[in-house]
């Protein structure tokens, strides 16, 4: 585990920050005492960040310079019997907040476009998941009283103590920013006693914690996840969480660094499909989808919005469907339509056809690998870039055509994009300049 300051400016003298933190923790007892079943998984996530020694106790009597950090539970939606701790950093005390105080520090992650791309540049690929990244970063210890927070020990019935985290914490806005530059660094620091594959795969395929990567063989796909796991070690980084769609590279590796759900995939008892970075990937095909099934029709442009919002979509492969979505949005806007204000008859329709639309789109998948049968015999392979605009919208697709020495043409799509076009009047030409550009 490495150690790395806080990005801060000047960060004293400070407001006093004890009795909110603590007036916090009121409302967190009521919540906790009133569902017995969060309160259970809180406990156990706090638990187990103190035996860890992800924080300790306070020693110090001293109230100078020092924030009390209220904290509050979230869930996902995957994983409904897991509560994730998150520090309010954003926390606002006399005007300031502690994420006002500390740096956000330099963008030091990856493009999330690039890294699935090159995701998709070979035969066979694994997807990996340092182990909560943010945790394997210390703080100093001068500046651990800055991240205060208060928690009970035994009961809810009792005082809370108070404790200070000794690593980089989730929801503190510097935090992204150090612990990519501190795994990078482990790349500059460790990456000689590796391939160059290793090297690349920690400095460029990770996007914050999720890590992607492809080869052509699996050999050396099996070769680059052990020498990663081992290089992100030397780090203090713990890569688990392995998937593929390779079944020989997942029957080398022990089950315990397996993905959720991953064993049941071998053994075939279970469901082929997990996520990478978010996108849905069914492990028995090797293809990419969306998930878009909207079970109720949208009435009011909040929900709408909400609905269009939830799809996640990073490819653009339901950019024709769901830029519909956003022309209705646009529309309900032009006409000053409140948020929460039903919508009329004609307007629901629309929406009720393009929510059709949407749900017929499910099992719509695109292959992971852009590498087509025969890519080794190609003679050509080109870039193809279709774009065009309206008065309502511009949008753009790119596919990868390829011409094997027998003339056989196969195409892979790699991704499209759609938008709105402005509320300003634009003229078509220099929109159709805005999709190319």
């Amino acid at each position: 585990m490495r150690c790395h300051c806080l990005c801060a400016t000047n960060l004293g003298p400070l407001p006093e920050t004890r009795d909110i933190a603590l007036l916090r923790m009121h409302s967190l007892r009521k919540k906790l005492m009133k569902d017995g079943t969060y309160a259970k998984q809180y406990s156990a996530f706090m638990t187990e960040m103190l035996q860890k020694g992800y924080a300790e106790r306070v020693t110090s009597a001293s109230q100078e310079n020092v924030w009390y950090i209220p904290h509050f539970g979230v869930q996902h939606p995957d994983k409904p019997d897991k509560v994730r701790v998150v520090f309010d950093c954003a926390s606002r005390v006399e005007g300031t907040s502690l994420n006002d105080l500390i740096l956000q520090g330099p963008d030091m992650m990856n493009s999330l476009l690039g890294v699935l791309v090159k995701f998709r540049g070979g035969l066979f690929a694994y997807s990996g998941d340092i182990n909560i990244m943010f945790y394997q970063v210390r703080v100093p210890e001068h500046q651990r009283d800055y991240l205060r927070f208060f928690w009970w020990e035994n009961s809810f019935n009792e005082e809370p103590t108070e404790f200070r985290m000794a690593v980089h914490l989730f929801g503190a806005c510097s935090s992204p920013s150090i612990a990519n530059f501190v795994l990078k660094q482990t790349a500059s620091d460790f990456g000689n006693g590796f391939s160059k594959g290793a090297w690349d795969t920690v400095a460029n395929n990770f996007y914050v914690d999720d890590c992607l990567r492809a080869e052509d063989r699996q050999d050396a796909l099996l070769s680059n996840l052990l020498e990663v796991k081992e290089l992100c070690e030397k780090g203090g980084f713990t890569l688990m969480k392995f998937s593929s769609s390779c079944v020989e590279v997942l029957s080398s590796i022990p089950r315990e660094w397996y993905g959720k759900g991953i064993s049941g995939f071998i053994d075939g008892s279970g469901p082929n499909k997990t996520k990478a970075l978010g996108v849905q990937w069914d492990l028995a095909t090797d293809e990419l989808g969306v998930q878009a099934d909207l079970v109720s029709v949208p009435r009011t442009k909040r929900s709408l919005l909400s609905a269009i919002a939830s799809i996640y979509d990073p490819l653009g492969i339901l950019a024709p469907v769901l830029i519909e979505g956003r022309i209705i949005v646009q529309d309900l806007c032009r006409l000053k339509i409140g948020w929460d204000r039903g919508l009329d008859s004609n307007t629901t329709d629309r929406i009720r056809v393009w929510v059709n639309k949407l749900n017929q789109t499910r099992g719509i998948s695109v292959p992971r690998c852009l590498k087509v049968i025969g890519w080794e015999s190609a003679t050509l392979i080109q870039l193809h870039l279709f774009l065009d605009a309206s008065i309502m919208a511009l949008g753009v697709v790119a596919y990868l055509r390829v011409t094997d020495r027998w003339g056989n043409v196969s195409c892979r799509f790699i991704m499209g994009k759609a938008r709105v076009a402005p509320l300003k009047d634009v003229s078509v030409p220099r929109l159709e300049l805005s999709a190319a550009y």
